[in-house]
């Protein structure tokens, strides 16, 4: 009966203590910041952008998401094609973009951008015919 009273108490020893290790990661992701590639997910993404725009959308470059006391995502490379009976090939091209989230808005369900800065911005704008 003791060998068991005993080999529980070590499962509760090392349960918590991978729960208290899984607490302090956390809390250090958020005070430190915790880069997630999210590449796999760049088609989809530009798709959705595509489907709100209404115009053909490229995702090319990175795409990070940025967890810590705000949410940053990272876009690289955005390109919106112009369509057919446009001059301009495209209609906007992005270098890189960084949007900034409050991460308590985003964790109810209701981000708030915060900031949005980008680099190697052209935008091209003309009537059709």
């Amino acid at each position: 009966m003791r060998g068991w009273r005993r080999g529980a108490g070590v499962v509760a020893t090392l349960v918590g203590g991978v729960l208290a290790l899984a607490v302090v990661a956390a809390a250090a992701a958020v005070a430190f910041g915790l880069a997630i590639d999210a590449s796999r997910w760049r088609d989809a993404a530009a798709q959705q952008a595509s489907a709100a725009l209404g115009w053909p959308v490229t995702l090319n470059g990175a795409l990070e998401l940025t967890l810590g006391r705000e949410l940053v995502l990272r876009v690289g490379r955005v390109r919106v094609v112009n369509p057919a009976g446009f001059s301009a090939p495209e209609l906007l091209t992005v270098g890189e973009a960084r949007a900034r989230f409050d991460l308590l808005d985003a964790l109810r369900g209701q981000p708030r951008l915060r900031s949005l800065e980008a680099s190697d911005v052209s935008l091209w704008l003309e009537r059709s015919a």
